[in-house]
């Protein structure tokens, strides 16, 4: 369950809310107040306390999002955690995610995984996985690979 604390700005036009829980299909209905923020304002989301959002929720914060933009409100989102910050990236949520987005250090695998190494597969063109023998026949200008 969601839950959504406003802060108390002193400048109507910057506003700063922390989410608590889950964002999934039960936050729709307390997202809703959040249309009315005024056009041309900035507006703050901490997600420290964010458990997880599933792809309903995800589906309501892009909806809420594109309204905001639209009527020209800024949009930040900090505190998110790794699996978050993951899922913002391969949704395109992470253009609204700060620079700042995780508690974790920069430059730690946590908010860095562009950066993780790729497992290369043994040098030998035929390879055992539990008993089974793999050949790969790789093509350098076809899409599809035969094993």
């Amino acid at each position: 369950m969601l839950q959504i604390q406003p802060s108390h700005p002193t400048d109507s036009l910057e506003q700063q809310f922390s989410f608590i829980g889950t964002i999934d299909v039960n936050a729709t209905s307390l997202l809703e107040p959040l249309y009315q923020i005024p056009k041309q304002s900035k507006v703050e989301l901490n997600f420290a306390q964010v458990e997880r959002i599933n792809s309903m929720g995800l589906a309501q914060l892009l909806k809420l999002f594109e309204h905001w933009q639209k009527h020209s409100v800024t949009i930040q989102v900090v505190n998110v955690n790794r699996m978050i910050t993951v899922l913002f990236k391969m949704t395109g949520l992470s253009r609204f995610l700060s620079e700042t987005h995780s508690p974790v250090k920069p430059n730690s695998p946590a908010t860095s995984f562009e950066k993780t190494s790729v497992i290369s597969a043994p040098s030998s063109d035929i390879f055992n996985a539990k008993g089974l023998l793999y050949s790969p026949t790789p093509s350098a200008t076809a899409l599809a690979q035969t094993f």
